[in-house]
């Protein structure tokens, strides 16, 4: 327990979470975060987030620098396809000052406003400049206007009023929740209900006066990687080549795990289909 008040205390965070710094120095790792973006992703319809988070990570070669251990992740440890030990919460940074925040299992429905509370005070503490939270919506709740331009898969909510987030969105031409028709609220309403994760954020960090934008894919489950290269791309696009994630001139890079679970998806497409 001396050892958890320590690492906590250390890092600014809640003693209720555990913030531990993996391969790299303590107080340097504290230092770089000042001023740098966290992307973020949860638990979400056709794990969108996920799956562009690790399309980040592999690309742009990010290395593991922490772990959270926090009773509200459903706890889950195992190995990934290079043999390298993965865990439920883990943070990846950047050689171009973007830190990932990957997030592998379910939060505890009874204590998702806990974890939010603890997150946005150590974001705050942190000293983030920006929050791009990744997640995903059935599609089933897009209405005609939507329905009618299927270029158009991705709308975002803003928290912070007046934020540099909500300026790039408006900027970039795309779809601002909560702001204007009564359908575009509604869908904001909706992105609260369908992801409690969200909610808890982007409340908690306004109120912080984190500029915390929530990036919302319109899905269903199934074969998601094109959802997940789709917003991979839409990241990179909202920080441009001076926000530290440049587009990548080969294409995305995807992780070795996902060999093996392309090598399932066809091995159960082919049983199916015998």
């Amino acid at each position: 327990h001396s050892s958890h008040t320590y690492l906590c205390g250390i890092l600014s965070f809640s003693v209720c979470t555990m913030f531990v710094a993996s391969g790299v120095d303590r107080q340097q790792l504290v230092d770089s975060m000042r001023g740098s973006t966290l992307v973020m992703t949860d638990v979400s319809v056709g794990n969108v987030g996920q799956l562009s988070a690790d399309l980040l990570i592999a690309t742009y070669q990010m290395e593991r620098v922490a772990f959270f251990d926090d009773d509200a992740v459903v706890p889950i440890i195992g190995a990934d396809a290079e043999g390298v030990v993965r865990t439920s919460l883990e943070l990846y940074r950047g050689k171009q000052g973007v830190f990932v925040l990957q997030q592998r299992s379910a939060l505890v429905p009874s204590k998702t406003s806990g974890f939010c509370e603890r997150m946005c005070k150590w974001i705050h503490s942190s000293g983030f400049k920006l929050v791009l939270f990744l997640t995903s919506l059935p599609s089933s709740i897009r209405v005609d206007r939507q329905l009618a331009d299927q270029g158009q898969q991705l709308s975002a909510l803003c928290g912070l009023k007046g934020g540099a987030s909500r300026a790039r969105v408006e900027e970039l031409g795309w779809e601002l929740l909560g702001v204007g028709d009564e359908s575009l609220h509604h869908e904001a309403v909706a992105l609260r209900e369908q992801t409690d994760a969200a909610r808890g954020l982007a409340e908690g960090c306004a109120g912080l006066g984190v500029d915390l934008c929530a990036l919302a894919a319109f899905c269903e489950e199934g074969d998601n990687v094109a959802d997940g290269v789709q917003m991979a791309s839409r990241v990179c696009e909202f920080l441009g080549s001076g926000g530290g994630l440049p587009p990548p001139e080969k294409g995305f890079r995807a992780p070795a795990s996902w060999r093996l679970m392309q090598e399932e998806l066809a091995r159960a497409q082919r049983v199916l289909y015998a």
